[in-house]
Parts: structure tokens; sequence; C-alpha cells
């Protein structure tokens, strides 16, 4: 695992994505649906878990706290095809209006980057414990 200060970075870089697409919506008066809402949410709950818990893991040098992260990097990237795929739907019954439905997509895609780079960032921990280990 490779990881460090670019994937914090980079987290920074995708939270600043994340508050110009809500800044567009609100200066073209559009908003997402109330399950669309929801669903960014649940999304951006899990997410944040895993950049708390991967800081958290590199912090005290936590394998356990770690492996948590490693855990719901496939949970997160399986949420993003799932709200996609309701999004499409929710499309093509016209649920939704089509110009905010393409911020909707950007937003999960930088949050399901958000949790990668959190992974990455856990990967520090299991470094460190593979050099203590001599393994590396």
């Amino acid at each position: 695992c490779i990881g460090g200060v670019g994937d914090i970075e980079r987290m920074g870089d995708h939270g600043e994505n994340l508050l110009e697409m809500s800044q567009f919506l609100a200066d073209k008066g559009q908003i997402l649906t109330p399950k669309a809402h929801a669903e960014c949410e649940e999304m951006f709950d899990l997410v944040l878990e895993a950049v708390l818990l991967s800081i958290q893991s590199v912090e005290n040098e936590d394998i356990k706290t770690a492996q948590q992260v490693m855990d719901l990097e496939p949970k997160i990237d399986q949420m993003e095809k799932t709200l996609r795929f309701r999004h499409i739907e929710r499309l093509n019954t016209g649920e939704c209006n089509p110009s905010s439905g393409v911020v909707f997509i950007d937003i999960l895609s930088n949050l399901e980057r958000v949790g990668d780079h959190a992974h990455n960032v856990a990967c520090i921990t299991k470094d460190i414990d593979r050099i203590r280990k001599g393994m590396i």
C-alpha cells in the first residue's frame, strides 16, 4: 500500500468539488429529490466513517482500525454502483431533473474517490506494522 500526504490532499480536493457542486445546485435553484438527498447523506456518512477511521488508524498505529477501513472500501464502491443504478431508474421514470441528476452522479463519484483515498491512508498503518515486523 502506498498512501500519505497526497491522498489527504486529494480528499480535500474532492471536498472542494462537493462544495462547488452544492453551490452550483443552489445558484441554479435546483434541488435533489428527497430520495437522492437521503442517498447522498447515507453515502456521505459511510465515507466520513472511513476517513475518520483511516486517520485514527494512522494516529494510533492501530491495525484493527485500518482493517475496518479496508472492509468499508468495497461497501462504498458497491453503494456507489447501487445508488447510480437507482438514479438511472429515477431518470427513466421522470422523478428527477436531468440537470441536477448529473450533479448527483458527480457527488457519488467524488465520494467514492474519497473512500479510495481513505483506504490508501489506512494502508499506511499496515505499512508501519510490516516495517516493525521487519517484513519491508
